[in-house]
């Protein structure tokens, strides 16, 4: 046995096997970290502080420690994006670019097909929300107001993005002396924030933040965390909404599943 050994110790083609060993050992181990080095994500202390600076310049108030974990998620999400833009070979190095690159990922991310429902998936769609279709005696909202529609878009989005409850998220606008309002009528609400607003909002779905609606004080990101409803309205008379409601849902959760699909071969790093 010792003899066999020291025989295919001696031979050049054990040597060429194991040097090749050796070098396909390296290359995988190379290969690896560099892998593991190109999916990290890193924001820096001074992108911190340029999104605080920025904050601050919006609403005058100093940032709260959920907003600052808010608008770091909002800027890992930019990053992601922006990083796969760049590896289709897209323009790099331009501050206007980067922000037209992020819009088109944006879109293609929003552009996933959804197919059209049948009409029984709506009527199974309907039945699962009756509480949103229903006729509303009162409810309950939380909502974040801006005096104008300046950076609304963009707080609605980190609000998304990084799935900010209403209860975390009183100081992602002006303030207000009521962020939480509770069991308030229909008339009550047109009383304090006017007709237009008070339409839009009796009719919206319970549990997300909506987009921007126009008060007669101000433009109010709206979440509708209960409701108090009667009986359920006639399929048939609200079959438009509930297919509206329907594909935007299912737009808004093949963008989400796309985001993640891509943002789980990244890492966050915050330095």
């Amino acid at each position: 046995m010792i003899k066999i050994i020291k025989k295919m110790l001696l031979e050049p083609l054990f040597h060429f096997l194991l040097v090749g060993f050796a070098l396909y050992l390296f290359y995988e181990s190379v290969s690896a970290k560099e892998v593991r080095s190109a999916n990290v994500i890193e924001i820096s202390q001074e992108e911190l502080g340029e999104i605080e600076a920025q904050h601050k310049k919006e609403f005058q108030t100093d940032i709260s420690q959920r907003e600052r974990e808010a608008l770091v998620q909002k800027k890992y999400y930019e990053k992601i994006l922006l990083n796969e833009a760049y590896s289709l070979g897209l323009e790099r190095q331009d501050k206007e670019i980067a922000k037209r690159l992020l819009s088109q990922m944006q879109h293609i991310l929003r552009g996933v097909a959804v197919a059209e429902p049948s009409e029984e998936l709506l009527k199974n769609y309907f039945k699962k929300h009756k509480n949103d279709y229903s006729v509303v005696n009162t409810l309950s909202f939380s909502h974040i107001y801006f005096s104008n529609s300046q950076g609304v878009g963009d707080t609605l989005k980190t609000l998304q993005i990084a799935d900010v409850k209403p209860h975390d998220a009183a100081f992602f606008g002006e303030q207000t002396t009521a962020n939480h309002i509770k069991n308030i009528t229909f008339d009550d609400a047109k009383e304090v924030f006017g007709s237009y607003f008070t339409l839009k909002l009796f009719n919206l779905k319970q549990g997300k933040w909506h987009k921007p609606i126009q008060s007669k004080d101000g433009v109010h990101l709206v979440y509708i965390t209960d409701k108090n409803v009667s009986e359920a309205y006639v399929f048939d008379e609200i079959q438009e909404r509930v297919y509206d409601d329907y594909m935007q849902e299912a737009r808004e959760t093949k963008e989400s599943e796309a985001y993640k699909k891509i943002s789980s071969q990244y890492l966050l790093e915050v330095k």
